[in-house]
C-alpha cells in the first residue's frame, strides 16, 4: 500500500526520474524488515527527562528511519509530532511541497545506501543534557561577567555548509519537524540519520538541551518555508553536530509580546536554557 502512495505522490523530481522510486523502495523495505534482528527485546531505549544518551548502530537508524517512512509506529503522549512520515505522501503538492522535497532527499538517500548494513563502527548519539539547580547560574547575582569576544564573518557561506561547526537546531519542545519548513524541518528533512530523535525524546523540559552527534547530512536545499527545494546529494557528506534548544513560545504580539520576553522569570529560562546547550 505504501508502495503505491508512493507512486502516485505528486514529487516533482520522482516525476521526472521515477527511476528514484523503484531504486530506494527494496532497500525501505529490506531495512525495515531487520527490526527483529536489530531490536531483538521488541522496543528501543527513551530519551526520557534528565542525563540520558542512547547510542544506535547505522544500521538500526537506517531499520527505524525506513519505519517512519511505511508508517509504522504508532501516535504516543510522548511528541505532539507525527512518528511517521507520511504527511510526506500527501498527493497534494499544493498543500506541502517543501516536505515532499524532503521525501525525494529520503528516497536519493536510500537509492545510494542500498541494503548495507553500514560500517558496525558508525554510531549516531542521542543525548539529553539537564542543568541541575546547582549548576544553575544566579543571574541577578552576577557581579562580573566575562564576555568573550566574537568575530561575525560574512563570506557567502551558509551556516550548515560551514565544516566543522556544531550546528544549533532552534527547536520545538518536542523535537523534530512539523509541517512546515522552518529551520528544524529543513535540518531533519536532509539529514535521514537523526530521524530516530523524533520516537525517542521526550518534551525538553526548560532546564534541558539534546545533542545529535555523528550524523551526515545528506541533502542540500535552497530556499526556506515554502520556497524550500531539493537540490540534490550534497557534495560532501560530513559528520555534524546538532544541539537542540528551545525558545519560550510567546503568543502575543507587538508590545504585549515584547513584555512577556522581557519578564525576570522569562529571561532567566531562556538564559538557562542557552547555558545549558553552549557550555
Amino acid at each position: 500500500a505504501t508502495l503505491e502512495r508512493l507512486r502516485e505522490t505528486e514529487v516533482p523530481g520522482l516525476r521526472k526520474h521515477p527511476e528514484k522510486l523503484e531504486k530506494a523502495w527494496k532497500p525501505i523495505r529490506d531495512h525495515a524488515l531487520r527490526l527483529p534482528d536489530l531490536f531483538p527485546e521488541g522496543d528501543m531505549d527513551f530519551l526520557d527527562n534528565g542525563n540520558c544518551l542512547i547510542e544506535l548502530s547505522i544500521a538500526q537508524v537506517r531499520c527505524l528511519t525506513a519505519l517512519r517512512l511505511l508508517g509504522f509506529f504508532k501516535k504516543t503522549h510522548t511528541t505532539i509530532w507525527r512518528p511517521n512520515l507520511s504527511h510526506w505522501l500527501e498527493k497534494r503538492p499544493d498543500w506541502y511541497p517543501e516536505g515532499q522535497a524532503f521525501l525525494e532527499c529520503h528516497l536519493d538517500y536510500f537509492a545510494e545506501i542500498g541494503c548495507k548494513e553500514g560500517a558496525e563502527e558508525q554510531t549516531i548519539t542521542f543525548e539529553r543534557i539537564a542543568l541541575g539547580a546547582e549548576e544553575t547560574p544566579r543571574w541577578n547575582e552576577l557581579k562580573e561577567m566575562k564576555v568573550q569576544r566574537a568575530e561575525v564573518v560574512d563570506d557567502g557561506t551558509r551556516i550548515g555548509d560551514i565544516s566543522g561547526e556544531i550546528q544549533v537546531d532552534f527547536a520545538n519542545r518536542d523535537i523534530g519537524p512539523s509541517a512546515v519548513a522552518t529551520q528544524e524541518e529543513i535540518i531533519f528533512g536532509i539529514n535521514p540519520d537523526i530521524s530516530p530523535a523524533v520516537l525517542m525524546s521526550a518534551r525538553m523540559l526548560d532546564n534541558e538541551c539534546i545533542v545529535l552527534r555523528g550524523s551526515k547530512p545528506y541533502g542540500t536545499f535552497s530556499g526556506y518555508g515554502g520556497s524550500v527545494k531539493y537540490l540534490g546529494r550534497a557534495k560532501e557528506l560530513r559528520v555534524e553536530t546538532i544541539l537542540a534548544i528551545d525558545a519560550l513560545p510567546i503568543r502575543q504580539r507587538g508590545l504585549k509580546g515584547l513584555m512577556e520576553q522581557l519578564q525576570p522569570a522569562a529571561l532567566d529560562r531562556e538564559l538557562n536554557k542557552a547555558y545549558v546547550g553552549f557550555r
